[in-house]
């Protein structure tokens, strides 16, 4: 729905609870915030004029003179101007909520008990804060930081089991597919790789299937589209389903990245005549 003047009868519609946005445009300290504000109670993009007017009907008297223009172009990355007007963007509401200015009433946070009961078979301390975080944007909403945060962490997760368990199959692969790769020798090295040839030289050594690793590129390419300034929209499924995948096939795969979930020669208890097998990557990747 594209914002419309004030008394339109459409207006009424686009807005989300008008006196709790009211009472928070009060509690605002700066022009900023104030705008801000005022498009979090919009669901569509608005343009300024109209922006202006539902200030004005809102209380916000000084919105009469104030240069709203100057206001959102200096609020970047906050609000974007799209096509058909401006809009919040997930990190200002986020911005918002940090300062208490977001209203309650813009949505019930997202119940996932699924995706909560997830984190406690991530047993990797420096992925699991990523996760965690991509769940609360998801709860309270923020899709396009859920997307982004969660695949940050998906990726590093994927990076770690690199180096301690596939380093010398990876840079010999690497070093044949990537012109000019230097070998790397830690978690920052591979990250000088593009994230899509990283995806396709893990499928080449089998740390991924061919299934798994098309599942990644949409996440990837959803990843991108998050990124940036544009007019992709994010709702609760689609956020929840790109954190499902990487949960189930990054996040909480443990040693299946390995093995599949087999498990591996030497170590089958029901022969006892066979040597354990050591493996270097035994307890790096629960």
């Amino acid at each position: 729905m594209l914002c419309h003047p004030i008394n339109a009868p459409s207006m009424v519609e686009s807005l989300s609870n008008g006196e709790s946005h009211t009472d928070l445009l009060q509690l605002a300290a700066t022009n900023k915030d104030k705008v801000l504000v005022l498009l979090s109670s919009i669901e569509a993009p608005c343009k300024v004029r109209d922006l202006k007017a539902i200030a004005i009907g809102m209380g916000f008297r000084r919105a009469r003179s104030l240069n709203i223009s100057d206001v959102l172009a200096r609020a970047t990355p906050y609000a974007v101007n799209l096509r058909d007007g401006w809009q919040i963007t997930s990190l200002g509401r986020r911005y918002l909520a940090e300062r208490g200015l977001l209203s309650a009433n813009t949505g019930h946070p997202v119940d996932s008990p699924n995706l909560r009961n997830s984190l406690m078979q991530v047993a990797n301390d420096r992925t699991v804060g990523f996760l965690d975080e991509a769940i609360k944007c998801h709860e309270n909403r923020l899709h396009r930081a859920a997307v982004i945060m969660s695949w940050i962490g998906a990726v590093a997760q994927l990076q770690h089991h690199v180096v301690e368990n596939h380093l010398e199959e990876f840079n010999e692969i690497a070093n044949r597919k990537n012109g000019g790769w230097k070998s790397a020798k830690t978690a920052n090295d591979l990250g000088q790789m593009r994230e899509s040839e990283f995806l396709n030289r893990l499928s080449e050594i089998s740390v991924i299937g061919n299934d798994v690793k098309k599942e990644l590129m949409q996440c990837l390419n959803r990843r991108n589209s998050c990124g940036h300034p544009n007019d992709f929209v994010v709702g609760d499924q689609t956020s929840a389903y790109h954190l499902e995948v990487l949960i189930n096939n990054v996040f909480t795969r443990g040693c299946a990245l390995c093995d599949d979930g087999n498990t591996p020669p030497g170590d089958d208890p029901s022969r006892p005549d066979q040597p354990t097998k050591k493996s270097s990557s035994q307890g790096s990747c629960a």
